[in-house]
């Protein structure tokens, strides 16, 4: 019981602590305990394995979906040109990371221009891939297949350094059967990779709360910052990670103390390179634009603009394609959205 409230506790082992033998020690991450143990290793590979295995079917007849028609050409546009402006209305990271293989896949034909009509550019991709379109289309689906099995083993990792074993073997199991997922994970779309990113920023978070170490503070940053690469609604991690920290602090469960300055100084290193790194995803174009520099279509930031006053002229630090996505997204939100059900429009 002592030396498990050891090394549970966080704490830096002592020299003499350091050379007890791992038959005396406790796992102290999933990848260990999978070493150790054959039969965890096992059942979690078989988890991951048949979760592969259900979301590749899925990707292989599955036809061509709404919103992938235009993601995976545009992720492979963004690739090739360093452009952000073919379509906005979603951060580049997922679909880019979706495309990469099509750089040496797919056929290098001449990029078109951008457009209002998104449509048109699934129409470039097919006119340049017309006999194997769907093998382009699977292997982009594939490249999400990788992003939730890493998402299922992060779960478990977490879920081991919380409770144990058998909650890593359960939040594995949920994740790899999960229908939501399974459907998630067989698209070219930005929910898996959101909720990839999520997840990991919330272990970091919960990471840097218990020890906060300059490591885990850049660690922190970077994770928060790939995050908003992935969907506009990672921008409620900004305040959903100082909640989760004051509650994990308070919690005071194997705290390293720190004092006030270092830790404002770590926070801020925390935010400063999270911008750094949103900014870097979109190649800096467009950083430091101020309010009054955009002209937006949407009332809500068109409110923003006109009732911050002189605030408005300062510079934002975000690329621009970001702003005037969000712009474009809360434009659609103030619209209707047309439903077909049951042969009526509704």
């Amino acid at each position: 019981a002592f030396w498990r409230t050891r090394l549970r506790s966080g704490r830096d082992f002592s020299s003499a602590e350091r050379l007890m033998p791992d038959s005396l020690t406790e796992p102290d991450s999933l990848w260990t305990l999978c070493r150790r143990e054959r039969r965890t290793a096992a059942t979690i590979l078989t988890l991951l394995l048949i979760h592969a295995a259900l979301a590749v079917q899925t990707a292989r007849y599955c036809s061509v979906t709404h919103d992938e028609f235009w993601h995976v050409p545009v992720g492979l546009m963004n690739l090739r040109s360093g452009r952000f402006d073919y379509e906005n209305l979603n951060p580049p990271l997922i679909r880019m990371w979706a495309a990469l293989p099509l750089l040496i896949t797919s056929q290098p034909v001449e990029l078109p221009q951008p457009t209002s009509d998104i449509w048109s550019y699934g129409d470039w991709l097919i006119d340049a891939n017309p006999k194997n379109y769907q093998t382009q289309l699977v292997v982009a689906r594939l490249q999400i297949v990788l992003l939730s099995l890493g998402t299922a083993w992060l779960l478990g990792h977490w879920a081991f350094e919380l409770s144990g074993r058998r909650a890593a073997l359960l939040a594995v199991f949920l994740w790899c059967f999960s229908p939501t997922v399974l459907s998630s994970a067989s698209l070219v779309t930005t929910d898996l990779g959101a909720a990839f990113f999520f997840l990991l920023t919330g272990w970091r978070c919960w990471k840097f709360s218990r020890n906060p170490s300059m490591r885990n503070a850049v660690l922190l940053g970077l994770c928060l910052g790939f995050a908003q690469l992935t969907k506009f609604t990672a921008v409620l991690l900004y305040g959903l990670v100082v909640v989760m920290f004051f509650v994990q602090r308070v919690r005071n469960e194997g705290q390293v103390d720190v004092a006030l300055r270092p830790l404002f100084l770590r926070c801020c290193s925390v935010l400063g390179l999270s911008l750094i790194v949103l900014n870097a995803g979109y190649l800096f174009h467009g950083t430091g634009t101020s309010l009054n520099g955009y002209s937006f279509s949407s009332s809500a930031m068109q409110a923003i603009q006109s009732n911050i006053g002189p605030l408005a002229n300062l510079s934002i630090p975000a690329p621009t394609d970001f702003i005037e996505g969000i712009d474009h997204q809360r434009l659609m939100m103030e619209g209707q959205h047309p439903v077909y059900l049951d042969q009526q429009w509704s």
